[in-house]
Formats: C-alpha cells, structure tokens, sequence
C-alpha cells in the first residue's frame, strides 16, 4: 500500500506512458493522471485509490492531462464510481479526446463527469 501524504504533490511513475501524481489536502486527494491511461496501468492506479480512500474523505480523479484512456480503464473507473459513490468525481475537460470517449459511449453522465478540480470539491463538499 502507498502511503498518501498531506502538503506537495509527488509523481508515481506507473509506465514510460503514465504517471500518476497525488495531492492530499484535508478534504481530498486529487490523483492526477498524464499520459495514456490503459490495461497496464491499472494496478499502479488501484494502488493509488486505495490508499486514497484510506487517507481521505473524498477522491477527485483528474483526466486533464490524460490524452487517451482505453475500454479496460473506463470500466475500472466505473468499478471505483459504483463503489465509491459521492466520494469519487471525475474531472475531464470538454473537448479533449478521453471526454470524446465517455461522450461517445455514453458514461459522461453515468461517471457524473465534471469538468474542473475547484467544481469537483465543491460537489464533494455537497456530499460528505
């Protein structure tokens, strides 16, 4: 289990096409993941959620610098939302290819999706 941490952000290199960068704050952790998001990851970034929902009242996954994500990665991602409720949200900028991918398959609304961190804690604040 890694060990999520209050103050400055570090990165978690998962791959030579991701890394995954964790900021904790008291209310959440914003897992912030750049690069290409796909089946190889996946158990770094489980990792990461789990020492997440241990650390924090709330999780905010951020897909701004996330520039492809493949079926294996929504599903998981699905998997952590049905979990995790109001305590996950799922931030991805309008227009960029991941949202294009949730908006084609239909799961932008299902994954409550929104579109900045700041709107992402206030719906968590809503919530806890």
């Amino acid at each position: 289990m890694m060990h999520v941490s209050a103050g400055r952000p570090y990165l978690i290199p998962a791959s030579k096409l991701m890394a995954i960068e964790v900021t904790h704050d008291p209310v959440s952790t914003t897992i912030s993941l750049c690069g290409t998001f796909d089946r190889s990851e996946r158990s770094a970034f489980d990792r990461v959620m789990e020492s997440a929902e241990q650390a924090s009242a709330g999780i905010i996954v951020d897909l701004r610098r996330c520039h492809n994500c493949d079926s294996s990665s929504i599903i998981l991602m699905l998997h952590h939302k049905r979990s995790l409720g109001e305590r996950l949200q799922i931030v991805v900028p309008e227009g960029g290819p991941v949202r294009r991918i949730l908006d084609v398959s239909g799961l932008t609304r299902r994954l409550a999706v929104t579109t900045t961190v700041e709107r992402a804690r206030e719906l968590l604040l809503v919530s806890l």
